[in-house]
């Protein structure tokens, strides 16, 4: 047996297609040809700033093993695949890769994966890197932007690094372009009764459905969830009123914080996603629709983080925020937009530690407990009751609660990115062990 790595990428557009559609036609093609899975279909999320991305920056990779001589047949009939599923959604925005890697220790491209899920890579470097390790791109992909995605793919989720799974069920050609009959309380009943072992799939404080896309792709439905198990659990519970055409379960880094490099402000660079320790410096900005600007400082350089009304929770503890306070900001950077440089988009938020706030107030008169008023500038306070005057008198500090506590805030799930670790996922996370799929185990495609 020879093992083969698949890494694809790119292959949706804004009209139509998905790459993980084109990953459930790619396992049936490799059945076919007498593959044995060594794991679960990846779908690995990469840099959410990237400027280029189709939709949700997601690539897919594949760790199969393939009798001798089945290995080139593969090669030949995925790219086959590709070609037509590619001149089916071609768009001016999409730029496809793949990538094969034959008996190549999957480990020699973490360091692209590690790359790819917090910077900017270009496709020259991709296929340079790639290529160095004897990895294969074939002609009609080279300078695509999709090799960056597809080679990282290669190199994500391998042992000691958290995951989740995620079911994705697709749609019949004849629906495409519809809207989707997917019963909302259905979905409400699922998240209650699966919780806490699948995440994201509905907002509560908004009512909204999560696993519902609403483009043109021929994704039905996508649960996010902690084990095969649970998912195809949810699945039953949800009630659809249309045929589901295939389903195919990935194991993801979705939800892991995978993203987030420890970074300095000094060193940032736009696109980059990262954590940044700093200290508020200026009061709270907030902007007509909302958004709340704060300016930071760890020593390094100083930079405006930036936290958006729709992620709802964010804005509201930012405003509470002062001068002087610690916090861990997570987020990714964007391009300069005013004078004041370079802006960091917080994803997720924690206060590390608060400082305590007072107010000045007149003080209390010691004959009759009265709060006094001012006798005159430089003349002490005096007790309008009972008329005690004292001339060295002055205004007293009282501590003023605040607002916001220590802790790790979130987005609303309607307004988490992929990668983001949602708050129920602390101390459910779980680390990778690579071996052969049994049969019951294949049974995540459908």
């Amino acid at each position: 047996m020879r093992r083969l790595h698949v890494g694809i990428d790119d292959h949706d557009s804004p009209e139509g297609g998905c790459t993980t559609h084109f990953a459930a036609i790619a396992v049936k093609i490799l059945f076919e040809l007498g593959a044995v899975f060594e794991d679960y279909p990846l779908l690995v999320r990469l840099n959410p700033s990237i400027p280029w991305k189709t939709r949700g920056n997601a690539a897919v990779a594949f760790r199969v093993l393939l009798p001798e001589g089945r290995v080139e047949d593969a090669v030949e009939a995925l790219l086959q695949a590709s070609s037509e599923y590619r001149g089916a959604t071609r768009h001016p925005t999409s730029s496809p890769g793949m990538v094969f890697a034959v008996d190549t220790d999957p480990g020699a491209f973490r360091a692209i994966y590690r790359k790819a899920l917090s910077d900017l890579i270009t496709p020259e470097l991709a296929a340079r890197y790639v290529e160095r390790l004897g990895a294969y791109v074939p002609n009609e992909y080279r300078g695509a932007r999709g090799v960056v995605g597809a080679a990282a793919a290669l190199g994500a989720l391998l042992d000691g690094e958290d995951y989740t799974f995620e079911l994705l069920a697709y749609r019949s050609p004849e629906h495409w372009g519809t809207p989707r009959l997917v019963d909302p309380a259905s979905v409400e009943r699922m998240d209650r009764e699966t919780r806490p072992y699948t995440f994201n799939n509905y907002d509560p404080q908004e009512r909204r459905v999560l696993i519902t896309p609403h483009g043109l792709d021929p994704i039905l439905l996508g649960i996010r969830g902690e084990s095969p198990d649970v998912l195809r659990r949810a699945l039953e519970l949800v009630e659809v009123g249309e045929p589901i055409d295939a389903w195919l379960i990935f194991r993801s880094n979705q939800a892991t914080d995978a993203h987030y490099v420890p970074r300095s402000i000094a060193g940032l660079r736009p696109y980059q996603a990262g954590i940044i320790d700093a200290v508020v410096v200026e009061a709270p900005w907030v902007l007509p629709k909302g958004h709340v600007i704060l300016r930071v400082s760890d020593g390094s350089g100083s930079i405006d983080a930036a936290f958006y009304e729709p992620t709802r929770v964010l804005p509201r503890v930012a405003r509470g925020l002062v001068k002087g306070d610690k916090l861990r900001l997570y987020g990714v950077v964007k391009p300069a937009s005013t004078t004041r440089g370079l802006t960091f988009n917080v994803e997720k938020l924690e206060v590390v530690e608060i400082v305590e706030t007072f107010k000045l107030v007149n003080p209390v008169c010691p004959r009759c407990g009265y709060r006094m008023t001012s006798a005159g500038r430089g003349k002490g306070f005096k007790c309008r009751r009972c008329s005690y005057r004292d001339p060295g008198a002055a205004k007293e500090k009282v501590p003023v609660p605040r607002s916001v506590e220590p802790g790790i805030y979130v987005p609303a799930p309607s307004a988490m990115g992929h990668l983001v670790k949602p708050l129920q996922r602390y101390g459910m996370e779980k680390s990778a062990v690579r071996r052969p799929l049994s049969a019951e185990e294949w049974s995540w495609y459908r």
